[in-house]
């Protein structure tokens, strides 16, 4: 890959945070963008940018020239979207859609995209495999990926559901355990909904090595090796950094209501593997990682 800056968007959230962290600490030359949150990295250029102002997207872009640009922002709650998907469909696809058409067109596009696109009957699945979105936002991103296919020098990478720690401004999912075994209380963990969790460390791994390649296809999947309830990674969270596992309360995932989910939406990661020469830690040895500050 050639040395002109990467831009990272969604900078404030955990998965943006982390990588602008990786790539800055691997010697890159990194651009941050950030929503509301003001993100600060030092020798960090760091600005912000409001995915519905199109206006705005052309202005960032005036002038610069980048090697890639990886698109971490979203509108990404569940509820959220359910709720307003009007400006679901404004951020994550036409803010997607006016990104892309703002960038050279040699610029390098990796699309973050979610294993939600899938509606969780089976699991394993594959890039090959049909997708049918089960909520407003699955479907606004299985329609952003379809515009990202179409653009030459683009890749969407579909990510697991991810772990690790949280950024400055956005808990993470082992955050809310970490403070409930802190506390001493029940932590409710899904036992009957199922993911191949990926700790974040190797999300950044994973999109270093592509990066440094030439994907010969547009569509990767990225999770972690193993097929894992919410339940199995609190027991083996709890293991790993001493908290009693006696705390978690396996519950089911129809219990809390809210946008409908898929049950499995777990992801074969072969094909990015097989091309890239990586593999994601086991759930145990990413949390070894996370307890160590490790990426």
């Amino acid at each position: 890959m050639d040395r002109r800056p990467i831009l990272i968007t969604g900078a404030s959230g955990v998965l943006g945070w982390h990588l602008c962290r990786f790539f800055m600490e691997r010697g890159y030359s990194v651009e941050a963008v950030y929503g509301k949150n003001p993100v600060r990295f030092p020798g960090v250029r760091s600005f912000s940018l409001d995915l519905e102002n199109p206006y705005e997207f052309r202005q960032l872009c005036e002038g610069c020239d980048y090697a890639a640009i990886i698109h971490a922002a979203a509108m990404s709650r569940p509820d959220a979207c359910e709720s307003s998907p009007a400006r679901a469909f404004a951020v994550n696809v036409e803010g997607t859609r006016i990104l892309m058409d703002s960038m050279a067109p040699d610029t390098r596009f990796i699309y973050i995209s979610t294993d939600m696109v899938f509606d969780g009957s089976r699991g394993d699945y594959s890039e090959c495999d049909s997708t049918e979105a089960l909520n407003v936002y699955a479907r606004t991103k299985l329609e952003a990926e379809r515009l990202v296919m179409l653009r030459p020098h683009s890749t969407v990478v579909r990510i697991a559901k991810l772990y690790g720690w949280e950024s400055p401004f956005y808990a993470c999912f082992t955050t809310w355990m970490r403070t409930l075994f802190e506390k001493k209380q029940k932590v409710p963990l899904f036992k009957d909904q199922f993911r191949s969790f990926i700790y974040v460390g190797d999300i950044a791994r994973g999109l270093e090595r592509l990066l440094d390649s030439e994907p010969k296809l547009s569509l990767y999947h990225l999770g972690g090796p193993q097929r894992l309830s919410r339940t199995d990674l609190g027991r083996l969270y709890a293991d790993v950094f001493s908290y009693d596992v006696s705390l978690i309360d396996p519950v089911s995932f129809t219990s809390l209501g809210g946008p409908v989910k898929g049950q499995d939406c777990s992801l074969s990661s072969e094909r990015f593997h097989r091309e890239f020469g990586f593999q994601a830690a086991s759930a145990r040895e990413g949390l070894m990682r996370l307890l160590e500050k490790k990426y």
